[in-house]
């Protein structure tokens, strides 16, 4: 455990396009790759389920970047998954 910060969070999804922005911490961008008929690639079932229950869209990645307690990466190009999910209290 390196430390515990609060910072604010934000997330927005566009079409086929999602981003999140932690404080000054981390900040990701994907978008979904098109599949026929402009449709969406998806994988059900998988190990590494984002949301149970719903399929991931298959995306790529344009930027990913951490930074905090002497930790940097960034990153960009890779692949990236995004399914619907929902916080409740």
């Amino acid at each position: 455990m390196l430390g515990v910060a609060s910072v604010p969070i934000d997330f927005k999804a566009n079409g086929k396009h999602r981003s999140l922005k932690v404080g000054d911490v981390a900040s990701a961008e994907i978008e979904a790759v098109g599949g026929a008929g402009d449709g969406e690639v998806t994988v059900s079932n998988h190990p590494l389920c984002i949301s149970p229950g719903y399929p991931a869209v298959v995306a790529k990645s344009s930027a990913m970047r951490y930074q905090d307690y002497g930790y940097q990466w960034t990153l960009s190009d890779r692949n990236g998954l995004y399914s619907p999910f929902s916080y409740q209290g």
